[in-house]
């Protein structure tokens, strides 16, 4: 920090403005510039670390979540990829390469981006599969929870009901 000082006190000192304005600019500088302001400096460093981190965070998470979601969409299956006879969920691969490779290859620059996507992919799996299992358990006792897709438990989606009565095609 002190060659910023005295960088920038030099360029006060030879500057042309008033002497009253470079009183107060250089006093402006000196307190902005001591030990105590470095320090606040160093805690803001650390704040807009975190906010970065947080940021790659939610981007790799969104973005994860929005490619399953499409593959979800999109697929005949959905996330439940047939293989032979049996179906494997293709959100647990995403989450066992992500997590995997986190183990793998823990000192590579995108090891940490690799955690953060298998994390999540991990989160859509339970989500996915407790939902799944809360469904079906609705439907054998007859009543729907606050989830639960009402074209499940009573046969008819009201929404896509209303949508049809709009003459809105599902694509």
């Amino acid at each position: 920090m002190t060659n910023a000082l005295a960088v920038a006190t030099e360029a006060v000192e030879s500057s042309n403005m008033p002497k009253r304005e470079k009183s107060a600019m250089l006093r402006f500088l000196e307190g902005k510039m001591s030990p105590r302001f470095s320090a606040g400096l160093g805690r803001a460093k650390a704040h807009v670390g975190a906010g970065g981190t947080a940021l790659m965070s939610a981007a790799v998470s969104g973005l994860t979540g929005a490619g399953l979601g499409y593959a979800h969409g999109t697929l005949k299956e959905g996330l439940d990829l047939p293989m032979g006879s049996q179906h494997v969920p293709l959100d647990g691969l995403v989450a066992a390469v992500g997590l995997g490779g986190f183990v793998l290859m823990p000192s590579e620059d995108f090891s940490s981006t690799l955690c953060r996507a298998g994390a999540t992919a991990f989160g859509v799996l339970g989500f996915r599969k407790t939902h799944d299992w809360a469904e079906k358990r609705a439907q054998r006792s007859g009543t729907a929870g606050a989830g639960t897709s009402t074209a499940a438990v009573h046969g008819e989606d009201p929404v896509r009901a209303v949508g049809e009565m709009l003459g809105l095609k599902r694509r």
